[in-house]
């Protein structure tokens, strides 16, 4: 995947986790902070500091990502969960952001379908 993808996808388990943790779904929760720490571990290069985020990653850097199906739904769901809020806010910059958010999800669906899985809806 494109790795500015994954800095796309990186802040929505921050906020799901979030919103499961309110919820008491302290599964969901864990599972939400997994997924980022599972970036963190497997994108290369990962910045440490706000400041490193302005040249990095380089144009058309990608980064291979393994996950496990729950993770991958997780990701999928969340970003249309969170492009739903997006553009329920009216905002431009949010409805740009939840435009992003669908396109990045509907990619992992269409690799994920490649190996044969697919999330659930």
């Amino acid at each position: 995947m494109d790795t500015r993808h994954w800095l796309t996808i990186d802040g929505m388990p921050d906020n799901e986790g979030r919103s499961r943790q309110e919820r008491g779904d302290h599964h969901g929760a864990e599972l939400a902070l997994g997924v980022r720490r599972a970036g963190w571990d497997q994108v290369p290069g990962w910045r440490r500091d706000a400041a490193g985020f302005a040249t990095w990653p380089a144009p058309g850097q990608t980064s291979t990502l393994v996950l496990n199906a729950a993770r991958w739904a997780l990701v999928v769901s969340g970003l249309d969960r969170w492009a739903d809020v997006g553009d329920s806010l009216g905002i431009p910059e949010h409805a740009a952001m939840a435009n992003e958010e669908r396109n990045i999800a509907a990619l992992i669906r269409a690799r994920l379908a490649e190996q044969g899985w697919a999330p659930p809806e």
